[in-house]
Order: C-alpha cells, then sequence, then structure tokens
C-alpha cells in the first residue's frame, strides 16, 4: 500500500489566495455603474433601509421587495458608516460571500480527497483542496455572480457553510462505518441552513438538505442517512430566525407580502403561470456548461480518460462510489430544479462548486497514476498556458495605455467605449505591469508554484476583461446620465412617477440613481395620473398608445435614450419625460371621487 500520511490542510495558501482574490476585485468593482435591473432592485432596497431605517420590510418605491433581507442586511451594515449605498458596497458584499465559499468548497474537497486515499499511492488531500478552490474561481458563472451585486452568492456561500459543517463533524474519515456526525456538526448545519432562508426563502433549506441527503445515500446508504436527518439537534432551534422574520414581514407588508415572496416567488416560479419565465425541460444543461466552463467540459472530458485508461486508481472498497459524488449530486439537483416552470441562470449557482469538486478529484487522481509522464505533460499545458495570459495581459496594457492617453479616433462608438475605459486604465496597467515583471523573474520553478501563478494571471485577465466590458457596457446604457436629466426637469419640490406595466424592469437602474422616492403608476385611470406638480416617466409607446385614455393635456419637456441607442438613431426604447394639464371635466372628476372617498370613510 502507498503512503498514507495525510498532508496538512493548507489554510494559508487558500488564505493568502483569498486576500488576493477580494483585494483585486476590490481595485475594479466600483468601475461599472448599475446597468441591469436586477442589481438596481437589490441596491435599491438597501438604500430604502438607509433613508427610512426600516430593516424588517422595506418597500421599492412602493413594491414588496423580491428577495429575504439578509443580503440587504450585509450591505446596509457595510453601507452605514457612509450613509449611502454605491455599487462598490453591494458587489464586494457579493465577492466576500464568494472567497467564503471558495475556503468551505476547498476543505470539503480536502476532506473527501482523505476518504479516497488508494492502495496505490498518497491522494494528496492540500493538492486537491487548491485545485478545487483555484478552478471555481476562475469558473465562469461564478466569477460573474460574485461580481454581481446580486443575493445569489449570498445565498451560495449559506449552503456550503452548511455542508462544510457537515463534512466538519465528520471525525474519523478511517472508520469503514461511517460515524455519526457530531452534534456540533449537525447544529452548524441547521444554522446556515435556516439563515440561508433568509438569503433566498424557503430553497435556503431545502437546497443544502438536498445536497446533504444524496450526498449521504451515495456514502452510506438511505437508512443511515435518513436516521442522521431525524436525529433531535439543537440546530433546530434556529428555525425561529426566518419565522421570525416572516411573522413581522407579514405585519408589515399584510397579503401582499405573502404573494409576492411566498405565493409568487416559490409556489408559481415552479408551477408556472403569469409572469413566469417559462423554460424547455432541458433548459440546465446547456446553461450549465456555459456557467460552468471551462471545468465542466473538462470533467467530462477526465471522465471519458480515466474510462478507456489503462492505469487505473484501486480504491478502498468503501470508496467505489464517492469518487463520483459530487457528479450524482449535481445531476440530481439539476433533474429536480429542472422541473420548475421559471429557470434562470443564477440559479445554478450552488451546483457550480459541486463540479470544481468533482474535477479536482478526477485531476489529482490522473496526476497519481499518470506518473512523471503525466506531470510532464502537465508542465508543458502550463507553460503554453502562462505564454498565454502573458499575451493577453500585453494587448490589456495596450488597450489601457490607449484608454489613459484618450486617443481621438474616428470612430464614434469606439470613442465612447475608450472613454468608458479610462478608469479601468488607470488601475488596470500597474497591476499589468507588475505582473509582467514578476513573470520574467520566476520563469524556473516547479509544477506547483507554476500553478499558482498561472492562476493569479488568469485571474488578472479575467478580472480586468470582465471589468472593461462592464464598464463599457454601462457607460453606453447611460442610465446615470438619463436620471439626472430626469431629477433636473423638476421645479421646487415637484413630485416624480413613472408610468409602467406591472411587470415591466428597465426603469429599475434609473429609479436606483434617482436616490429618492418615485411613484409607480400603470394606467392613465390612476387618480396620480395627471396633476399638476408632476414630473411623469414613460415609454413613447405607452404615451402613443394611451392617448386617447389621457384626461389632460401632454407637455413634453425631454426624452431620453440609452447612449448606444442614440448613436445608432434607435428610438424603440425612447423614454418621454413630461407634464400633464388635466382638463376642466378631469378636475370636476377627481374632486367628485374625492367627495365620495370621503363619503365612505364617514
Amino acid at each position: 500500500m502507498g503512503n498514507r500520511t495525510n498532508r496538512p490542510f493548507p489554510y494559508r495558501t487558500l488564505a493568502m489566495g483569498a486576500v488576493v482574490y477580494v483585494g483585486i476585485q476590490a481595485c475594479f468593482v466600483g468601475i461599472a455603474g448599475v446597468f441591469g435591473s436586477s442589481e438596481a432592485r437589490e441596491l435599491q432596497v438597501v438604500d430604502i433601509i438607509l433613508r427610512t431605517n426600516e430593516w424588517i420590510l422595506p418597500l421599492r418605491n412602493g413594491l414588496i421587495p423580491s428577495k429575504p433581507p439578509l443580503y440587504h442586511w450585509l450591505v446596509s451594515l457595510m453601507s452605514l458608516p457612509f450613509g449611502r449605498v454605491d455599487t462598490w458596497a453591494g458587489r464586494i458584499t457579493s465577492h466576500g460571500a464568494a472567497s467564503i465559499t471558495l475556503l468551505c468548497v476547498a476543505y470539503i474537497a480536502y476532506r473527501l480527497s482523505i476518504l479516497l486515499r488508494t492502495y496505490q499511492s498518497d491522494f494528496h488531500g492540500e493538492r486537491t483542496a487548491i485545485i478545487a478552490a483555484g478552478s471555481l474561481s476562475l469558473t465562469y458563472g461564478f466569477f460573474q455572480m460574485g461580481a454581481q451585486a446580486m443575493v445569489d452568492m449570498t445565498f451560495c456561500m449559506c449552503v456550503w457553510l452548511a455542508l462544510m459543517a457537515l463534512v466538519c463533524g465528520i471525525r474519523d474519515e478511517s472508520s469503514k462505518a461511517f460515524p455519526r456526525i457530531s452534534s456540533s456538526g449537525r447544529t452548524f448545519f441547521w444554522f446556515f441552513s435556516f439563515l440561508g432562508v433568509l438569503a433566498r426563502g424557503p430553497l435556503g433549506f431545502i437546497l443544502p438538505c438536498c445536497i446533504a441527503f444524496v450526498g449521504g445515500i451515495v456514502a452510506v446508504g438511505f437508512k443511515k442517512t435518513l436516521r442522521e436527518f431525524v436525529r433531535p439537534s439543537i440546530g433546530w432551534v434556529f428555525l425561529g430566525l426566518p419565522v421570525c422574520w416572516y411573522y413581522a414581514a407579514f405585519q408589515v407588508g399584510g397579503q401582499s407580502f405573502l404573494d409576492r415572496q411566498l405565493l409568487f416567488k416559490n409556489i408559481q416560479r415552479f408551477a408556472g403561470g403569469q409572469h413566469v419565465n417559462s423554460e424547455a425541460w432541458w433548459f440546465y444543461i446547456p446553461s450549465l456548461l456555459r456557467t460552468s466552463f471551462p471545468w465542466g467540459l473538462l470533467v467530462v472530458v477526465l471522465a471519458i480518460v480515466d474510462l478507456f485508461s489503462k492505469r487505473k486508481v484501486a480504491y478502498e472498497s468503501h470508496s467505489r462510489t464517492l469518487p463520483w459524488v459530487s457528479s450524482i449530486i449535481a445531476g440530481v439537483v439539476v433533474v429536480l430544479m429542472s422541473f420548475s416552470s421559471g429557470k434562470r441562470h443564477s440559479y445554478m449557482l450552488p451546483v457550480l462548486p459541486l463540479i470544481a469538486v468533482q474535477f479536482a478529484v478526477q485531476f489529482s487522481t490522473l496526476l497519481d497514476a499518470g506518473g512523471a509522464t503525466f506531470r510532464a505533460k502537465c508542465d508543458v499545458l502550463l507553460r503554453r498556458l502562462e505564454r498565454t495570459l502573458e499575451g493577453l495581459l500585453v494587448v490589456l496594457l495596450v488597450l489601457g495605455f490607449v484608454a489613459i492617453a484618450d486617443v481621438s479616433v474616428p470612430y464614434p462608438k469606439l470613442g465612447e467605449a475608450l472613454g468608458a475605459m479610462k478608469t479601468y486604465g488607470s488601475r488596470g496597467v500597474p497591476i499589468i505591469m507588475l505582473i509582467l515583471g514578476g513573470t520574467f523573474m520566476c520563469r524556473r520553478i516547479d509544477l506547483t508554484a507554476r500553478g499558482k501563478l498561472v492562476w493569479l494571471r488568469a485571474l488578472i485577465v479575467l478580472t480586468l476583461a470582465t471589468s472593461a466590458g462592464t464598464a463599457v457596457k454601462a457607460h453606453f446604457k447611460g442610465f446615470w446620465e438619463m436620471s439626472q436629466v430626469w431629477k433636473s426637469t423638476a421645479v421646487a419640490d415637484e413630485d416624480f412617477v413613472v408610468v409602467k406595466e406591472p411587470y415591466d424592469e428597465y426603469y429599475d437602474p434609473i429609479l436606483f440613481y434617482m436616490g429618492r422616492e418615485v411613484a409607480l403608476i400603470q394606467s392613465p385611470e390612476d387618480p396620480r395620473f395627471c396633476m399638476n406638480g408632476t414630473v411623469y416617466l414613460a415609454r413613447r409607446r405607452w404615451l402613443e398608445l394611451n392617448q386617447v385614455m389621457i384626461h389632460g393635456s401632454v407637455i413634453e419637456v425631454t426624452r431620453l435614450r440609452e447612449r448606444l441607442a442614440s448613436l445608432r438613431n434607435d428610438t424603440t426604447r425612447e423614454l418621454v419625460v413630461f407634464r400633464c394639464r388635466p382638463s376642466a371635466h378631469a378636475s370636476e372628476a377627481l374632486q367628485t371621487a374625492a367627495v365620495l372617498a370621503k363619503n365612505e370613510l364617514l
């Protein structure tokens, strides 16, 4: 039998990697403004908390929030010293949650690798942990979600903290009987599971239980797993956390709160219905291949290589199914979530760590089984990847210098894009030069150190490319400029009103940048429509379709368009800022309605 010595968990290496990961993101996370409705909605809720001190159920311009408040509370606490919320605070919170998730996944991969010790060689837990964390940090979908001010990464963190608590509760990995989970492990599992309910609703409890239950069945069988789940635990008392919040929120929001956060977001999203983005049953298959790129594809390739390889790794008898436990769990979760009518790419975020763990296990197995020949091939591959990343860094360096120099170009769109990248260039150029300088000082290094440097360069390239792309996209959207133009049209204490369809999310970034209460109405029949002392915003198309229903004269103030739409002369998303002067007949009707309403109250 091979060497059975277990290398210690690489706390120092992974902690340093997490600090580097968050530090690099902190330099670039605030470059791009808000340009999507998903970020805008969550940051609006934080803004309401800071302005009104309403922490239980902050209403977003009169609307019930779509998610529980854990993420909003974290961002609000971070923003309290500044007295306001911005994109940096919202996104760095997600990056912090991502770094914690990376550490959890690394530890779970480490403990799993100990269970997979082989007869032929030592299965290095240290190496598996580093590969799992490194590959997950460079996963396309994981990196993208970590860069957005949304609740998804906080929810993912709660799920994997709960799973890590269970893994930590396994005391003796060498026991073939697989001893019971310790009391503290089960307590923290239930705590983080119930905390996940405050991040994403009931799914925060259902998903970690599903993952743990399937993993337990694979490892020890159905009966033993069920016995562990039904064992009484002090952690059950933490069910009071979400229950107390749901009760307090119901006292504030009433039936509207239940309809929004429980009925629509959970039951209708699963069963389908009006305003639910229903997708085909196979939606998550291409989605997972895209969001898990490149590791999801490599897992398939490595599985095929292992299937046809002549050199097999002989696992111990009780560990025959454990090498594929991550794939089995991921498959079960994807199948179960495919039954839901409402599907989104972000729902696959908690599955991505499973793919990273599976890749780490398979790749470490090949390193053990392949010997010196396979290691030499990996070294050649890393050298080529290193040169490719160096070339990409040079391209980004040149692009950064061009952005800083404010070079005049004959193409308007290109000129606008370079203008949006000035901040990116001023921050990215010093980091790129430092990385390239260190490249020529670290030529003769071993395979492990080369892998770490390749990870660092890949992280820099991914961060710079993503931040530059989002900066350009936010610049071309121009929602901040649109909000400032709308603000400037108001005189004295005039009110702001948006006229929109119930589920039209296009206005959310503008509403975030307004930084004040804005009334939302849906029809010209609303009593708040066509009133003096009010500045309205609506789609030009809406005004054209509802012109005959407006009981008054519309006075157009200005029109708003995205910057890119203006360059293209595209009017499909044109917004109109206007005032409305009610007609005499409409004024009398409003007065009569007010009198009738008063009489009914009396």
